[in-house]
């Protein structure tokens, strides 16, 4: 099932893909995303383990133009020190496997992705994240700032639920991506900037934790899928959910 930085504000927009979801404890998943069987029994009937995993992906979900936004992203802030700040796009994809039926589907997880933030050294520069994707959302309890769908440090309310999660070694901070009020059973698209400070020779990390191992497919409440802001590293409509961040 779905990571950045430290306080700062976002831009947000939100598509749907839809599902109704009871309960803050996100108990209606259990029913609509694993077709009534999402018992450990279940999952490992039919989910494929980590050793077959990438041969049963083939190119689904990515666009003929390979990651796209090829090279670093920069900004301005730093250049008069000689180094502008880079950071590497970062992408995480969480393709659809085999239908569960009533919404749901097997999930499979790209491993982490990093990049080392470069820039003049001499401490903390101050850079915009910006964050797109689709995903399904969940609320995070005990954070620590954050507002609209991202979160500073924090605890996923329902671990068996998409965590999407960025990590930033100096200043050490942790950032949710996928964060909401309340659960709800569908996808949402997602576009928003986070402002933050990221110290020279700093690794960034992107993580997908599939919970389960199963999520909601990317369809709104018609049953048609919904997409994000291009230009980006994957086909659109996306079969699955994915989270992209660059330095904007």
């Amino acid at each position: 099932m779905f990571r950045l930085l430290l306080l700062g504000t976002l831009t947000l927009t939100l598509g749907g893909c839809f599902l109704n979801r009871s309960g803050s404890e996100g108990s209606g998943r259990d029913a609509g995303r694993l077709g009534g069987a999402r018992d450990s029994g279940a999952r490992d009937s039919g989910a494929t383990d980590s050793g077959v995993r990438d041969g049963g992906r083939g190119d689904a979900g990515r666009g003929d133009a390979g990651r796209g936004d090829a090279g670093p992203s920069t900004t301005d802030a730093g250049s008069d020190a000689g180094i502008p700040p880079a950071l590497e796009p970062l992408l995480v994809e969480a393709p659809c496997g085999f239908s569960t039926g009533g919404g749901g589907c097997e999930m499979i997880a790209d491993p982490d992705q990093s990049a080392v933030f470069v820039g003049s050294p001499g401490g903390p520069l101050p850079v915009t994240l910006r964050v797109r994707g689709v995903a399904e959302l969940q609320p995070y309890d005990f954070a620590a700032g954050g507002s609209g769908n991202y979160r500073v440090d924090g605890e996923a309310q329902n671990p068996d639920w998409t965590i999407l999660r960025l990590t930033i070694s100096d200043p050490a901070s942790t950032y949710h991506l996928n964060a909401a009020e309340t659960f709800e059973n569908r996808c949402f698209a997602l576009d928003y900037t986070i402002n933050t400070t990221i110290t020279p020779g700093a690794t960034v990390t992107l993580h997908v934790d599939d919970g389960d191992g199963f999520g909601w497919q990317n369809l709104d409440e018609r049953g048609a899928p919904v997409s994000t802001t291009p230009p980006l590293p994957v086909s659109q409509p996306y079969d699955g959910q994915f989270i992209y961040v660059t330095l904007d």
